[in-house]
């Protein structure tokens, strides 16, 4: 594993990376396959029930909306956080930061704040991380990972599916 051959902060600096880069990519594409429209809060809590590094019946995820600016996410006990060694982005959801959840928030609406949260504020009583998200309208927009120019460049869409434009990501 990354974090046995490089150690745990270089593997954890990698998924960040790693997820900003891919995240405005894959949630650019899950969204148009599955008609999620918009940017506000709605769109954001859809994008991680659908987003594929919380796999359904490994990683146990639940959401809410509060109001129209702010919602909450949160990962409830599940087998993923059982394993001696988390998968680098659950790794990222430990940190003390909402960093890694803000990336695919952001690909979404880049004026998405993520911040941790008190798990027990969440109705979910299973919940062991919890995010609350908010739109913040004043924000500056979050700064695309350079690398994800690079991931958009090297990946074919044919719109099979979307019926867009192939060679757009």
């Amino acid at each position: 594993s990354l974090s046995s051959r490089y150690g745990v902060s270089s593997m954890k600096e990698i998924a960040r990376v790693h997820w900003a880069a891919m995240a405005p990519v894959y949630s650019t594409r899950i969204r148009r396959a599955l008609g999620i429209q918009g940017d506000g809060i709605d769109a954001v809590l859809k994008s991680l029930q659908v987003d594929p590094c919380f796999a359904p019946d490994y990683v146990r995820i639940g959401c809410d909306r509060i109001d129209a600016r702010r919602g909450r996410f949160w990962i409830r006990e599940c087998e993923a956080l059982l394993e001696d060694e988390l998968r680098p982005f659950l790794g990222l959801l430990e940190e003390e930061e909402g960093d890694a959840l803000e990336a695919v928030a952001c690909a979404v609406n880049p004026r998405a704040r993520v911040t941790p949260i008190a798990p027990g504020s969440c109705p979910d009583e299973d919940a062991r991380m919890a995010f609350e998200i908010e739109i913040c309208a004043t924000a500056p927009e979050r700064e695309r990972e350079p690398l994800s120019d690079l991931v958009r460049s090297n990946i074919l869409d044919f719109g099979f599916r979307s019926g867009g434009d192939a060679g757009s990501a």
